[in-house]
Formats: C-alpha cells, sequence, structure tokens
C-alpha cells in the first residue's frame, strides 16, 4: 500500500534534459503518513504539523481519488511548450493536470486516464487478441511477403542509402507542400502490412486523430495522431525496388510501413513477428553486425540507434526540418510508433540510455489510440470538410501551416 512518487525535473531546452530526482514515500491507506527519503540521503521523521501538511497535499494532489493514487506514481518534467504531470500505468503514461502555454498566460488543462479497458477506445467489436495477428498460416500473403522483404532488404547500408536519398541538410528537399496536398496524395494509399485494416491509410489517420480528441487529450497529441503516418508520402519519390511503392496495396512497400527493427546489431527472435525470416537478412551473416550490440554501445540511448527505415523516420526529419514546435514527445510517438519489438516486446533493453523509458510510456500510450481505433465502418473521410479548419488551426498553431519541405 506504499507509492513512490518520483519528481523528475528537465530543463527546457530540446536535447538537453538535465534531470534531478527527489523521491517521496507516501502511505495511501489512510494510515501513519512516512517522511522523505532522497536518493542522496537517508529517511527522515516528521513532526506532527508537518505531517498534516503533507495529509493536506496528499488529499490535493490533482484532485484525483485514492483509487487512482493507490496504483499512480507521479514523474513531472517540462518540455518546450508546456509542462505536464505524467501519472504512469503499467510503463504507460496518462496526462493529467498538463499545462497549454497561451502567450503570456498559463491555463491548466485536465486530461484523461487512459483506461485499462481498450474498449473505451476501440471503435469496433473486434477482440484484442484479434488485433495483429501474423502466422505463415492466417496472416494474408501480401502481409507475409512485405515482412518478408523487410527481413531480406533492411540493412545498413540501406539505411544509408534511404539517409542520403532523403537528406533535409543544408535546405534540402524533394516538394514543397501543405499537409492538405499531402493528404490528396495519401488519399488511396493503402498499407501493404497492415492486417487489420484495408483501407486508405488517410482513414486511419483522421481515426487516431479524432480517438485521441474524443479522448480529451490535449490538442498537440491530436495533431501527431493526424501526422504520425503522413511519412509514406515517400512513395511519391520511391520505386519498387527500393520497397515504396505505395500506387498498390499490392507494390512493394516494405521501406514504407511496418514493424520496425534495428539494423547494425542481430534481430532479436523472439521480438519480431515471422522471425523465421531474419536468416534472410544479409547482415546477420556479418560478424560487424550480427552480435547482440553489434556497431552499437551499451546503453548508447535509442535516439543513436538506425531503425529500419520507413515512415516513420523520414517523417520525424521532416518535422523537425520545417522547425515544428512539437513537443519531444510528439516527435517520439512519431519517430518509433512501428518499433513493436522496442515498446511491446521489450528489446534491446541493452542499448536504452537513462531517461529512454519514460519516452517508451508515451509511444506505448500512442500506440493505443494507434492501434485500437481502426475501424472499416467508421469512415470519416465523409466528415473531412467538418474535420479539417480544426486540424487546419492546430497546424497552423504548432507551425505546420503553409508550404512545407517534404
Amino acid at each position: 500500500n506504499w507509492v513512490v512518487f518520483g519528481l523528475s525535473r528537465a530543463l527546457p531546452e530540446y536535447g538537453s534534459r538535465q534531470r534531478s530526482t527527489h523521491f517521496r514515500i507516501l502511505d495511501t491507506t489512510g494510515g501513519r503518513l512516512g517522511g522523505d527519503k532522497s536518493l542522496h540521503g537517508p529517511r527522515r521523521k516528521l513532526d506532527p504539523s508537518q505531517l498534516q501538511k503533507r495529509r493536506r497535499q496528499q488529499r490535493s494532489i490533482s484532485g484525483i481519488d485514492k483509487r487512482r493514487r493507490r496504483n499512480l506514481a507521479q514523474p513531472h518534467f517540462h518540455s518546450r511548450k508546456h509542462s505536464s504531470d505524467i501519472f504512469r500505468i503499467n510503463k504507460t503514461p496518462i496526462i493529467s493536470n498538463r499545462k497549454i502555454m497561451s502567450g503570456e498566460h498559463e491555463k491548466e488543462q485536465q486530461g484523461p486516464a487512459v483506461p485499462m479497458d481498450h474498449g473505451a477506445i476501440k471503435t469496433n467489436d473486434k477482440a484484442d487478441e484479434d488485433f495483429r495477428v501474423y502466422s505463415s498460416d492466417d496472416t494474408p500473403p501480401r502481409v507475409v511477403e512485405h515482412y518478408r522483404d523487410m527481413r531480406k532488404y533492411h540493412t545498413v547500408d540501406f539505411y544509408r542509402k534511404m539517409e542520403k536519398k532523403y537528406d533535409f541538410s543544408d535546405g534540402k528537399y524533394r516538394k514543397l507542400m501543405t499537409i492538405e496536398e499531402a493528404f490528396d496524395e495519401l488519399e488511396n494509399y493503402v498499407d501493404a502490412s497492415d492486417p487489420d485494416l484495408d483501407l486508405p491509410n488517410l482513414l486511419h489517420l483522421l481515426q487516431t486523430a479524432e480517438g485521441i480528441r474524443k479522448a480529451g487529450h490535449p490538442d498537440w497529441l491530436q495533431l501527431t495522431g493526424l501526422l504520425h503516418d503522413m511519412g509514406k508520402i515517400m512513395f511519391l519519390w520511391g520505386t519498387g525496388e527500393d520497397g515504396q511503392d505505395g500506387y498498390s496495396p499490392n507494390g512493394k512497400q516494405w521501406a514504407l510501413g511496418g514493424d520496425t527493427f534495428v539494423v547494425g546489431c542481430r534481430i532479436p527472435d523472439d521480438a519480431v513477428i515471422l522471425p523465421e525470416f531474419n536468416e534472410l537478412n544479409p547482415d546477420m551473416s556479418d560478424p560487424r553486425y550480427n552480435t547482440e550490440c553489434g556497431i552499437y554501445e551499451p546503453n548508447c540511448g535509442l535516439d543513436k540507434l538506425m531503425f529500419a527505415w520507413g515512415h516513420d523516420e523520414y517523417m520525424y526529419r521532416m518535422l523537425v526540418a520545417n522547425g515544428t514546435s512539437l513537443p519531444r514527445e510528439a516527435l517520439d510517438m512519431i519517430r518509433y510508433h512501428s518499433a513493436y519489438p522496442w515498446h511491446d516486446k521489450g528489446a534491446y533493453r541493452h542499448l536504452m540510455a537513462p531517461g529512454d523509458e519514460e519516452r517508451e510510456g508515451w509511444v506505448r500510450l500512442f500506440n493505443r489510440f494507434d492501434l485500437y481505433t481502426k475501424d472499416g465502418d467508421n469512415d470519416l473521410r465523409e466528415k473531412m470538410d467538418q474535420l479539417w479548419p480544426y486540424y487546419k488551426n492546430l497546424l497552423a498553431k504548432y507551425g505546420l501551416g503553409g508550404k512545407l519541405k517534404w
């Protein structure tokens, strides 16, 4: 019945998040309250006046009832545009008391808990266990072929080839388009790797965004839902040879979508789907790349890893190149949401750095909406004219209005 509340502070500068941590221990049963225990000092007893003050603080924590306090731990940090109190259930963050910056004023927006019961998120009657079913016998042949090609062709050399092709340095880009124009291009794109939705990807983006909006989460998270798969726009400049033919659901799309794994080290058999295809990867016969760490140092950190090139990495780089003000949590969701071996199966723990576990929690939160809002009967494209003005304002708010570099 004891809950440890961890206070984690970070600087607002992007990419330089220094932290200090202090733990306090609270008795959530209503009994005697303990003292404080710091990472750098022994536990100390509180006098009666301090205990009374602490009890008042405990009762007023963000208006959260005792039932939730029993199960939640609370880290706190500051980001570029906002600060937030995050509660975790099974490493999944729950947004609460988010402070939204508006001009010179700061207002608080109460965000809801993400339910453990996915029925509150899902817009269909499909059972949880029926999502993401992959096997050589039960999975559509096009999906099996897609993952065979992913495992065969995603190598360190291919990653570097794509990195060079889609370079944004020194002002480089391939085309100037608004987000709305990019949506028009994606309207007929069907993801060949998705066993759960055989409909245009634009529909999935709208369903994800509206699911997050319906749940009452902050607008930056809603916009993340709308943008997260737009990196598949690479099909405009890709070829089947490079796994980027998006003009047909039967086209080669192994470098556009699908679960990503780290190239440059051993592919984990117990964390990827259809692991029987791992032996097809030429890097697994190269001693530089076929060990547990491969080309990476232990605990090097998430951002040092090269995940198989796809829409995630491209869209992350595109947003950074265009100077978006979306917080780092949003960029992590976009960059790593397809990395299922990492955030779903627990692979690559030995390569993670301090702070990466917290980032994983954000990706796991987003993943619930990405997965469980897929619904072939919920065609929001018919409401696009009603929905678009709202999202257009969000794009402008986060620096993504007008023509962008793609």
